[in-house]
């Protein structure tokens, strides 16, 4: 497990891998749109949006290749050495394609609603609704538009920041040495996880065991066992959070199960990179522990022809 965090969570250059930027790109938007499509149900309009139309608004504002810049930038100022004081996330791409993209959500909104009727119209009179349900007489729905845009304000846009900043300055030395060890130091400390379980191995293989046959078989009867429970950590996940989740469900009959679901889901997408190197070494070493006892049979037999 510690091997397969060192690969994935503890590696910046997972994190510029293609499949991995675009299954964490797909996972967020999802969850994000997921997130929304139940904020907008809870305001009283559920049928406004469907999950898959704020899902495409949230891909026009958020690109693919906006979110690898970005990931591609964070990684590159975790990885120097020493750690930087401050992280630095630029979110200019993001500052430019806003106003266009909540501009189209607001579009699309307006041209679904329907003209007053009297009782509408008291509600916006006496200021019980604060956002548009119907077509006022007189207004047009440009103007409609471009009110729930913001595109009348000069300032709603102009006051988004260009770039987030997080402050590491205030982190104590010892955890920033480690953090900073642990990243610059990957492949040596991934090797080094490696060798304290192969070198053991071996070693206790070759003084307790003899011939070099049993050698071979306990080496890979320890490659094989070792390796089995692993090929199965991703159905363990999945089984997992299922339980967790039914069990909280029952626990707290108010929370919105669509939504901890939801959360839950992304959280899974998550893990499942460090499980699915995990189920990878465990192909390795029950490969390689199959191999060792077939190889040690092998040696076994010509070993008794030879006789």
């Amino acid at each position: 497990m510690l091997c397969a965090a060192f690969e994935t969570y503890l590696n910046p250059d997972f994190y510029q891998k293609e499949e991995v930027l675009e299954e964490t790109y797909d996972a967020a938007i999802s969850y994000g749109s997921a997130i929304l499509q139940t904020y907008i149900a809870q305001s009283g309009n559920p049928d406004l949006f469907t999950e898959n139309e704020i899902k495409e608004q949230l891909e026009k504002l958020i690109t693919l290749e906006t979110f690898s810049d970005i990931n591609k930038d964070l990684f590159s100022q975790i990885s120097q050495s020493p750690l930087p004081d401050q992280i630095i996330v630029d979110l200019t791409k993001i500052k430019e394609t806003l106003p266009e993209a909540i501009r189209e959500v607001a579009n699309e909104y307006v041209e679904k609603l329907e003209p007053c009727t009297e009782e509408e119209l008291m509600n916006i009179s006496t200021g019980i609704q604060t956002v548009p349900t119907c077509i006022p007489e007189g207004i047009s729905k440009e103007e409609i538009t471009n009110s729930i845009a913001g595109i009348e304000s000069s300032d709603t846009y102009k006051n988004i920041p260009p770039q987030l900043s997080f402050d590491l300055s205030t982190l104590p030395a010892q955890p920033k040495m480690l953090i900073e060890f642990m990243i610059q130091k990957n492949n040596l400390i991934r090797a080094i996880l490696i060798a304290l379980f192969v070198i053991p191995t071996l070693l206790m293989g070759l003084i307790i065991f003899k011939p070099f046959k049993s050698v071979l078989r306990w080496i890979g009867n320890a490659f094989f066992w070792g390796g089995l429970p692993l090929l199965f950590m991703n159905m363990t996940i999945d089984g997992t959070v299922k339980v967790v989740t039914t069990n909280i469900a029952a626990q707290n009959p108010n929370i919105d199960l669509t939504q901890y679901e939801q959360t839950t889901q992304f959280i899974t997408t998550i893990i499942k990179f460090l499980t699915g190197n995990m189920v990878f070494h465990g192909i390795v070493m029950v490969s390689i522990g199959v191999a060792l006892f077939i190889l040690s049979l092998l040696i076994s037999r010509k070993n008794d022809d030879i006789k």
